[in-house]
């Protein structure tokens, strides 16, 4: 595939001919960007773990091996015809 040339430079070598000022402030832009998309990912449920008497937060996910081998997943849900997006998952397994 040939690169198409504008005044002898490629594309890449003409965003590499930017200032150093307009580079940082391209970085800056694409950094916020990124960092502001990923900041309205939702939680998901934690699993429980009861252990001695004491309830914990699982962080981890270890039925999603045994349902990622093809087994059906539960089909619950939170109230009749509702759903979360913190719970994708659809169920919260307590240990």
């Amino acid at each position: 595939m040939s690169r198409q040339r504008y005044n002898h430079y490629t594309i890449e070598s003409t965003i590499l001919l930017l200032p150093k000022s307009v580079m940082k402030l391209l970085l800056s832009i694409t950094l916020a960007l990124v960092t502001a998309i990923s900041a309205f990912a939702t939680a998901q449920s934690p699993d429980r773990i009861v252990y001695k008497g004491n309830e914990r937060m699982l962080f981890s996910n270890p039925l999603e091996g045994y349902y990622s081998s093809g087994r059906k997943r539960p089909d619950f849900m939170i109230a009749p015809l509702t759903t979360s997006t913190g719970n994708w998952r659809g169920y919260v397994a307590t240990w």
